[in-house]
């Protein structure tokens, strides 16, 4: 494979310049909510989303130390995930369709 590569090598792209941003940037799948959340609304606030949301999931432990029994005393907890998780699956959607 080596012997290969260099007798045989595939022709390159042209060089990359660290001046030039290009037109298509777009990020991985699991980024693609926040790209969105920084299109709609303002740079401050698009770069405070992730870390209140981060925090707010690191904290839940210690807001509801109550013990699980049952799906009512939870359901504000579960309900407020589930539309986290929509939320993040309806941007990352929205930001994949629209340009």
């Amino acid at each position: 494979v080596v012997s290969l590569s260099v007798l045989l090598p595939i022709g390159y792209e042209e060089e990359a310049n660290p001046l030039v941003t290009p037109s298509t940037i777009d990020p991985e799948w699991y980024f693609l909510w926040l790209f969105q959340v920084m299109k709609l609304v303002p740079p401050t606030i698009g770069v405070l989303v992730p870390f209140v949301i981060s925090g707010i999931l690191i904290l839940l432990p210690f807001i509801d130390t109550r013990e699980i029994s049952t799906f009512r005393e939870h359901r504000w907890f579960i309900l407020g995930g589930t539309a986290v998780l929509i939320l993040i699956f309806v941007l990352s959607i929205w930001a994949t369709l629209g340009e």
